[in-house]
């Protein structure tokens, strides 16, 4: 029996494009994001930091950009990305694991949006976790 290698290839490609990881884009509004490390479970100033993520998300309008910060308690070995998602009046902030790796201690991160915000509009503010 004669092997078709159109078919094969087809098969192929097929496996290979449903197996990639698909990559939500980045919106468009995000000028700009940040994680930045502050410290690791077993540090002295842990319970300092933990303590930060249970303040509200720190947001300032400034003409036409939005400047937002906020704590985070993550996965120590994890690796993050940022994105947002604007709904009516609402913008979710993504902070998403996106890498395999990860471990059993945790980090606190502070983590900063710039945001583009040209009708100057007032948003409410969430934290999305994916």
């Amino acid at each position: 029996m004669k092997l078709n290698y159109e078919i094969l290839f087809g098969i192929l490609l097929i496996v290979l494009v449903s197996c990639s990881k698909k990559e939500e884009p980045i919106d468009k509004n995000l000028i700009f994001f940040k994680s930045s490390f502050f410290c690791e479970f077993g540090n002295d100033k842990y319970e300092k930091y933990l303590a930060k993520t249970k303040f509200k998300i720190n947001v300032q309008y400034i003409d036409d950009v939005i400047f937002v910060t906020n704590y985070v308690e993550t996965n120590a070995c994890g690796k993050y990305a940022g994105n947002i998602r604007i709904k009516n009046d609402k913008i979710y902030l993504i902070y998403k694991l996106v890498s395999d790796e990860v471990c059993s201690s945790t980090s606190v991160e502070k983590i900063t949006y710039i945001i583009d915000n040209p009708n100057e509009k007032k948003y409410r503010f969430s934290m999305s976790y994916e």
